[in-house]
């Protein structure tokens, strides 16, 4: 053992990579890739994403595009692209990021040298184009043909990284520029996969063309969402506040009798206790007082005399518009009080 202990400045990390397919990484093998990251082991994983199974003679995977022609899909993809990078993001504790060679080889080089120093699991997605694209003079121009992928929208590059958000700043990071929208049909028609269905598919093929572009251009809006969100300041700040802001809070409860309508927002009141204090000292003098927990449910069981509750389950731009709505009376939520959790 202490001739072993003596060597260890000898000893590196052993560096653990898992390469694959779209085909292993969307479909066949997606099981064992879920099951990879959702626990919290340091793993690396690079998907070399063709949209197609490449090895075994093109077929259609669950990463093909709407439109997109293989074998099984002869009249073109009538579905979406699995978004395997959403996925991974929403474990929260998963490196992510979506790479394109041709686009930026620095952002590439970034993100593989992240997702390695990275401890948990990590997963870079590659842009990959090959043979079964078809692409127009060959595959020698493959690095111009991912530039136009990333400059019209076809393929965002972004990083997501955890390290981040425990500093209190945004894990997520898109480095790909605002999309030219105007060039992406120009993009699809340089590769037979998607040209060659207006010869095989003249009445479908451009409401399949639409469908892909409509569904690239939602998703680049959920990532450029994400980009925005500004990182929760966390939540020690905001109990912090309610600590140590004694006189606030008691000016508050003294004028709260001056308002028709109360309406208060929690974030993890379960690990916050001058939150649920605060918040049963308002319900005490106001039953009609709407509580709205920005995060998990559990926070309902700490109240008393609680008549009117929301809960978001997540603190995002979009589950705010929902409560926005829902306080206009515009959207009309199917639970109701009393609950069992």
């Amino acid at each position: 053992a202490r001739e072993i202990l003596s060597l260890k400045d000898y000893l590196i990390k052993v560096s653990q990579w898992i390469i694959g397919g779209d085909g292993w990484a969307y479909d066949i093998g997606y099981g064992g890739l879920d099951h990879v990251i959702a626990n919290r082991e340091d793993v690396n994983i690079l998907v070399v994403d063709t949209e197609v199974y490449s090895n075994t003679g093109g077929q259609s995977s669950k990463s093909s595009r709407t439109g997109s022609i293989a074998k099984f899909t002869a009249a073109g993809k009538p579905g979406f692209k699995k978004d395997l990078a959403s996925i991974a993001m929403s474990y929260g504790h998963v490196y992510v990021a979506m790479v394109s060679h041709g686009y930026n080889q620095g952002q590439v080089i970034k993100a593989l040298k992240e997702a390695e120093a990275y401890n948990g699991p990590s997963i870079v997605i590659c842009y990959s184009p090959c043979i079964a694209h078809n692409i127009k003079k060959g595959l020698y121009m493959s690095q111009l043909e991912a530039k136009k992928a990333t400059e019209c929208g076809y393929w965002p590059t972004f990083r997501y990284n955890p390290d981040l958000a425990k500093e209190g700043k945004n894990p997520f990071t898109m480095d790909s520029k605002e999309p030219n929208w105007d060039l992406y049909q120009e993009f699809l028609m340089n590769e037979g996969r998607y040209a060659q269905l207006v010869k095989i598919n003249p009445e479908a093929a451009q409401e399949l063309f639409e469908t892909n572009l409509k569904d690239a251009k939602k998703r680049y809006a959920n990532y450029k969402r994400l980009a925005e969100i500004e990182q929760e300041k966390n939540e020690q700040e905001v109990i912090k506040s309610l600590n140590e802001d004694e006189e606030f809070k008691n000016q508050i409860l003294n004028e709260i009798d001056n308002f028709d309508n109360v309406i208060l927002f929690s974030y993890n009141a379960v690990t916050s206790p001058k939150q649920v204090e605060f918040i049963n000292a308002v319900l005490a003098k106001k039953e009609n007082t709407t509580v709205i927990s920005l995060k998990g449910p559990m926070d309902y069981n700490k109240y008393q005399n609680l008549n009117n509750y929301l809960c978001l389950y997540e603190y995002t731009p979009n589950s705010i518009r929902t409560v926005v709505k829902y306080l206009k009376g515009e959207v009309i939520p199917l639970g109701k009080l009393p609950i069992k959790l």
